[in-house]
């Protein structure tokens, strides 16, 4: 089932610029791809390790939370 938000763009995200660039280099374009991501699948992107990885899973959780 598609969350609302699941399509929009990373751009309008509230990750860091550099977490959204990470995520573009890596193919990684919207809100609904980048949920279908393991923790271990992210942290294997290039430009994506720990750090970057708490703060999309802080920001997913986030808009989850306001889209209710």
């Amino acid at each position: 089932m598609d969350m609302p938000g699941d399509r929009e763009s990373l751009a309008k995200s509230n990750l860091p610029k550099w977490v959204v660039r990470a995520l573009r280099k890596n193919g990684v374009r919207d809100m609904n791809r980048l949920r279908g991501l393991s923790d271990q699948e992210l942290m294997h992107l290039k430009g994506i390790g720990q750090r970057a990885t708490q703060l999309i899973r802080e920001t997913a959780t986030q808009q989850i939370q306001q889209a209710r």
